[in-house]
Order: structure tokens, then C-alpha cells, then sequence
């Protein structure tokens, strides 16, 4: 009896062995379990973070596309106005002045043919007086000279008629002729205008 007690007691210790190797091997595969599950874990997490080439690829495509767009600008409404604007005045043609004196001289002459149009109807002297000065303005010092000298005969008493006399004399280069004028009309008048126009004749500023 002894004996078969001892036996019993030993397969009771065996089997306790056994089953604690078994529970300490499960524990073990649990553990190794929960590990790799939280390495997965991780990777997965890292695996979701971190962004596909694909995407990369296209933010560099769209960076690359921007870039462009930004040098390729087209110029805008207001400096392409500008620019027009600047050519257009540019390719102008500048007008002459040589035009613009032809058109003055038509115009003071057909001035001049109206002027000429009534003095020749009632024979005013201040019509005759614009007409000298009208030739005189355009260089016409022949009929300048002619239509003063109309206005003296007459009214002798008109000084602007004499000294525009004696001008255009100068500018037909009988200046000696201008001098004699001016001396004559200075005895009789005492004019202080002759006066001055016949030191400029005499002196050589006025030619």
C-alpha cells in the first residue's frame, strides 16, 4: 500500500509538471503574439503615414507646372495698352512747320484779299495800314512798302504807317533811302518811335 501511494504521489507531481510547462509555453507564444501584433501595429501606423510615390510625384509635377505658369505669364491689359500707346506715338508722323507757316500765309493772304476788298470800296486808311502790316508779317516787304505808302498819301499823320514804311525799305535794302524817311518824318513829327528805329537802322541792329 505504501508502496502504491508513493507511486500515485509521483504521477500527481508529473502531471503537475507537465502542466505547468504547458501554461508557461502558452504564456510564452502569447507574449510573442502580442509582440508581433504590436510591431504590425506600428508598421501599419508608419505604413499610413508615410506618403506613396505616386503622390510625391505629383506634387513635384504640380510645383513644376506652377512654376511655369508663373514665367509664362501673359502681360497684362494695362502694360500691353501702355506699349500700343507708346508705339502708336511713336509711328506718328510729326507735322512740318513749314505746313503749318503755308497754311498762316493762305490764311493771312485770304485776309489780306478781303482787307484789299473793302479799301478798295471806301479807301479807309486802317484798312490799308492792316493790309501793309499783314504783308509785312508774311515777308512780303514790296507790297508792305506799297500799301504804307498808300496810307501816307492818305494821312500823312499815322505813325505806325511810317515807320512800317521805313522798315520794309531796310528789308528791300535800300537802307540809305529808309534813313533819309525816317529823318524827314522825325523833323516833322517828333516822333520818339522813329527816333529809336533810326538808331537801330543807322547802327546796324536792325537790317
Amino acid at each position: 500500500d505504501i508502496g502504491s501511494s508513493n507511486d500515485d504521489t509521483k504521477s500527481i507531481k508529473n502531471t503537475k509538471k507537465e502542466n505547468i510547462d504547458k501554461n508557461i509555453k502558452v504564456v510564452d507564444k502569447i507574449q510573442h503574439l502580442d509582440k508581433s501584433s504590436s510591431y504590425s501595429d506600428k508598421k501599419e501606423k508608419i505604413n499610413t503615414l508615410s506618403p506613396s510615390l505616386n503622390f510625391i510625384k505629383k506634387i513635384k509635377f504640380v510645383q513644376q507646372k506652377q512654376t511655369l505658369s508663373i514665367q509664362t505669364r501673359p502681360t497684362k491689359p494695362k502694360e500691353q495698352k501702355i506699349q500700343d500707346k507708346i508705339i502708336e506715338q511713336s509711328t506718328i508722323p510729326k507735322k512740318s512747320n513749314n505746313i503749318n507757316i503755308n497754311i498762316k500765309k493762305q490764311n493771312t493772304k485770304d485776309d489780306i484779299n478781303n482787307v484789299i476788298t473793302r479799301f478798295k470800296k471806301n479807301n479807309n486808311p486802317a484798312l490799308s495800314l492792316f493790309v501793309a502790316k499783314k504783308y509785312y508779317e508774311i515777308g512780303s516787304y514790296n507790297n508792305a512798302y506799297n500799301y504804307a505808302l498808300i496810307t501816307n498819301n492818305i494821312n500823312n499823320n499815322i505813325e505806325a504807317s511810317w515807320i512800317l514804311f521805313a522798315k520794309s525799305l531796310v528789308k528791300l535794302h535800300k537802307k540809305e533811302k529808309a534813313i533819309k524817311v525816317l529823318q524827314k518824318y522825325i523833323n516833322y513829327s517828333h516822333s520818339s518811335k522813329a527816333k529809336i528805329l533810326l538808331d537801330s537802322v543807322v547802327s546796324g541792329k536792325f537790317k
